[in-house]
């Protein structure tokens, strides 16, 4: 198995600040207890190319693909999915590997 990276790209809802301090808060300790390793949170500053993008990118790395979907399919998680879908207007979870 070969590491990955796991990208968050979001835009959070300002108004929904209790719900994405909940998400982040939790989410962040199921990652790492799944094997992540945070390698860069931040915010978006300027959009360099192309009309608009995510307010945050969030870069962790995994063990295996596996890894990180096992996370994602646990029953922990899922219980912070509608915390996750109140805390942002947009969100994109990708999966990267070296080439």
């Amino acid at each position: 198995m070969s590491k990955v990276t796991f990208v968050s790209l979001g835009t959070p809802d300002p108004e929904q600040s209790d719900a994405f301090n909940t998400y982040v808060e939790t989410a962040s300790k199921l990652l790492a207890a799944g094997g992540g390793v945070p390698i860069k949170r931040a915010r978006v500053t300027e959009v360099l190319l192309g009309e608009s993008g995510p307010a945050t990118v969030f870069l962790m790395e995994f063990p295996s693909a596996d890894a990180i979907k096992e996370v994602l399919g646990s029953r922990d998680y899922q219980r912070l999915v509608p915390f996750r879908d109140k805390a942002f207007k947009e969100l994109t979870f990708l999966l990267a590997k070296a080439f």
